[in-house]
C-alpha cells in the first residue's frame, strides 16, 4: 500500500482516510480515535521496515517519525531529504547542538511557552548574529516548506552551524540576569522550532 502511494504520488492524509472509513461503523468517538491510532501506527511501521531494507539509518526515519505526520508522500520526501542532509559535514554538529538545545529547553521551560525575543536584550555579538540568522532562515524556509522543497530547507539550515557554534562558545545561556536568561532561552526555542521544520534532527545526534 505504501509503495503504491509513493510510486503513484498519491497525496493522501492517512488520518483523514482512516477516520472516514471507520466513521461508517457508527462507533463512539473514543473508539474511533483508538482505531485511528492503531491503524496509523501499523501502516507507518511498514515505512520503518521499507527504509531498513533500503539501507537507511534508523535515526533518519525516527527523526521524521517523531513529528507524528500522517501523509506518506510527505513523510517519504522528508526522509529522503534528511538522508541527504545527514551526509553533509554540518549535519552532526547541528544535530548535537539541537539535542543540547532540546534538553536545555525541556529542563528550563518545562511546559511553559517562552516569550518573544527582545532584540534589546541581546548583548553578545554571537547571540545577535544567531538571532539574525534564525530570523532570515525562518522567512526563507516558509515558502520552501509549503512547496515541500525539504532539500533546500535543510541546505539552508546547514548554514547555521557556525553561528550556533559561536553562540555556545561565547554566550552563557543561564545568565544571572533573569531577563537576559529568559531571552536567551527564547532565542534557543526559536532555533529549536527552525530545526524541526523538516524533522527532529536531534534524533540523529548519535549517528556517524
Amino acid at each position: 500500500m505504501l509503495r503504491i502511494i509513493i510510486e503513484r504520488r498519491i497525496d493522501l492524509d492517512l488520518n483523514k482516510a482512516i477516520l472516514i472509513a471507520a466513521s461508517q461503523f457508527n462507533l463512539k468517538e473514543e473508539t474511533l480515535e483508538t482505531i485511528r491510532l492503531q491503524v496509523l501506527t501499523y501502516i507507518l511501521d511498514r515505512f520503518k521496515s521499507w527504509y531498513k531494507e533500503e539501507g537507511l539509518k534508523a535515526e533518519v526515519f525516527l527523526s521524521v517519525a517523531s513529528l507524528n505526520l500522517s501523509n506518506p508522500l510527505d513523510i517519504d520526501a522528508r526522509v529522503k531529504a534528511i538522508s541527504a542532509f545527514s551526509k553533509l559535514p554540518e549535519a552532526q554538529d547541528l544535530a548535537a547542538a539541537n539535542k543540547r538545545v532540546s534538553n536545555l529547553l525541556s529542563k528550563q521551560l518545562k511546559d511553559r511557552q517562552p516569550s518573544e525575543i527582545d532584540l534589546a536584550l541581546l548583548e553578545d555579538g554571537s547571540e545577535k548574529a544567531l538571532a539574525s540568522a534564525i530570523e532570515a532562515l525562518s522567512v526563507v524556509s516558509k515558502p520552501l516548506i509549503e512547496k515541500r522543497d525539504y532539500d533546500a530547507v535543510l541546505k539552508n539550515l546547514a548554514t547555521l552551524r557556525d553561528p550556533v557554534d559561536a553562540f555556545f562558545n561565547d554566550v552563557m545561556v543561564m545568565s544571572d540576569d533573569r531577563a537576559v536568561r529568559e531571552n536567551r532561552l527564547s532565542l534557543l526555542h526559536s532555533l529549536r522550532l527552525l530545526c524541526i521544520n523538516v524533522a527532529d534532527i536531534a534524533q540523529m545526534a548519535a549517528s556517524k
